[in-house]
């Protein structure tokens, strides 16, 4: 793992792999814990729908960025039709 200016670097070829875990796994046991008490929760990932936008910190970070904008309308839909967004924390870039 390399890491730069106190960031580590993600590739993407590591980004892939964060986005298997964080949505493909972490995402979908959250939502099924919660389902598990009833609730009616939906996984998202952060790029869906442009739910989260981030732009690069730094090129030398590879895909290591700052979010810059959510869009809250499209949660707040889910919430309004009584679902429990889960978001992943993987951006748009």
């Amino acid at each position: 793992m390399e890491f730069k200016h106190g960031q580590r670097v993600t590739t993407p070829q590591v980004m892939d792999i964060v986005r298997e875990v964080l949505v493909g796994k972490v995402n979908q046991e959250l939502v099924a814990a919660l389902n598990g008490h009833g609730d009616v929760a939906v996984g998202v990932s952060g790029s869906d729908a442009g739910t989260i936008v981030a732009e690069q910190l730094a090129p030398e970070l590879g895909r290591v960025g700052s979010i810059v904008r959510v869009n809250a309308d499209y949660l707040d839909s889910l919430m309004e039709n009584e679902y429990i967004p889960v978001v992943a924390t993987v951006a748009k870039a």
